[in-house]
């Protein structure tokens, strides 16, 4: 049995034991004065046992998670954390990969402290209000980094919108007669359904073009996106003409883009309908 230690402590300062990269606290005392140290892990049953500043029993074989960090990480998680609280405006997936960069550390680092990271950035985060209606657009969202006008709609409820997209953008879906769209639940803000994008392919890549949140999955819905988008880009001077548009079999979504746009071919994907019945079958 190994019964090599360090003293090390815990977050909260206490006095702890550091024994093959794994962190122990003093959790009692015994009559015949030797000490128990147990893993500091909550769902860890490890334990080892001190007598006269040696080890006499261990059951430390079987940990149920990774070993402790070492003093680098430490460092650099506590300089995440104070990114995360000085730099609101910045993606937390951003912040750590500048900081693994400039310290060399393993990406399941992150994976590991992501939702303690993700809770930080929380607090210093303005409540979500109660009501749609109540929903207040800062400024400086109405522009994105180029200095160009971003947001472009923001309807009332029943069946609201909140839509974004720069006019370099819209030049460029003028200029592809194919677009994408889909809506996701994944990346939906709070209080609204989904979040619906459109996007195009150019010589590189598919590149996503307007972005929206919205309400309900209605058709009122539905119409108010590609209608306030045909407008905002007449404002622009933009004519848009697509000749298809691929999207999910959504009877609504297929309604309101063949009332915008009548002289479009509106297809539905494969994928996502083979998908609902494999999970239906």
């Amino acid at each position: 049995m190994d019964t090599n230690f360090t003293w090390s402590k815990t977050q909260r300062g206490e006095i702890a034991i550091l024994y093959n990269s794994y962190l122990y606290h003093l959790k009692r005392v015994n009559q015949n004065v030797s000490s128990v140290y147990a893993c500091t892990f909550k769902s860890c049953y490890c334990a080892i046992t001190l007598k006269n500043d040696a080890i006499t029993k261990s059951i430390a074989t079987n940990h149920n998670h990774d070993s402790k960090l070492t003093d680098n990480v430490q460092i650099v998680l506590i300089g995440l954390k104070r990114r995360v609280l000085n730099d609101a405006n910045k993606l937390i997936p951003k912040i750590y990969d500048e900081e693994r960069r400039e310290n060399g550390i393993a990406a399941t680092v992150f994976d590991a402290r992501k939702s303690t990271l993700y809770s930080i950035h929380k607090t210093i985060l303005s409540s979500i209000p109660t009501p749609l209606s109540c929903i207040v657009i800062p400024q400086d969202m109405y522009y994105n980094n180029s200095k160009e006008e971003f947001s472009f709609y923001n309807s009332p409820t029943p069946h609201k919108v909140i839509a974004f997209g720069s006019e370099s953008a819209l030049k460029l879906l003028s200029e592809n007669y194919h677009w994408n769209a889909d809506g996701t639940f994944r990346t939906s803000p709070a209080l609204f359904s989904q979040a619906y994008y459109i996007h195009v392919w150019d010589e590189h890549s598919i590149k996503p073009i307007v972005y929206s949140c919205c309400e309900d999955k209605s058709q009122n819905g539905y119409i108010c996106l590609p209608g306030s988008l045909v407008g905002y880009a007449a404002q622009k001077s933009i004519v848009l003409n697509s000749s298809s548009i691929l999207i999910d079999f959504e009877k609504a979504a297929i309604n309101a883009i063949s009332d915008v746009f009548p002289q479009t071919l509106v297809k539905g994907c494969h994928f996502s309908v083979h998908s609902e019945c494999m999970e239906e079958s």
